[in-house]
């Protein structure tokens, strides 16, 4: 499971479209293509180097739920496409 406080981004090499709020991320690596809901795309975009609780915080405003659902959304949905090899941790200096 992710730390709340660790700061994470998409990795690089991954190719990726969204229509109408769903997005899918092709994975050459791995041949594999992923598709994501309009919530998992959300939480997706926001990968550029935040922490797992701006993510969070970001989510409970846009999608006006409670920071606490957020906050488990945001780290059960992120420790599965990090499990996938999806997400680098960034390096702590950044």
């Amino acid at each position: 499971m992710l730390d709340n406080e660790l700061k994470i981004k998409k990795r690089s090499d991954l190719n990726e479209r969204t229509s109408d709020g769903e997005t899918l991320i092709l994975d050459r690596i791995n041949g594999q293509i992923h598709h994501l809901n309009l919530t998992a795309s959300y939480i997706w975009e926001q990968c550029d180097g935040l922490s797992t609780a701006a993510i969070s915080e970001r989510l409970a405003q846009a999608f006006q739920i409670d920071l606490a659902t957020a906050e488990r959304d945001v780290i059960l949905l992120l420790s599965e496409i990090k499990r996938m090899n999806l997400l680098e941790i960034c390096d702590s200096s950044t």
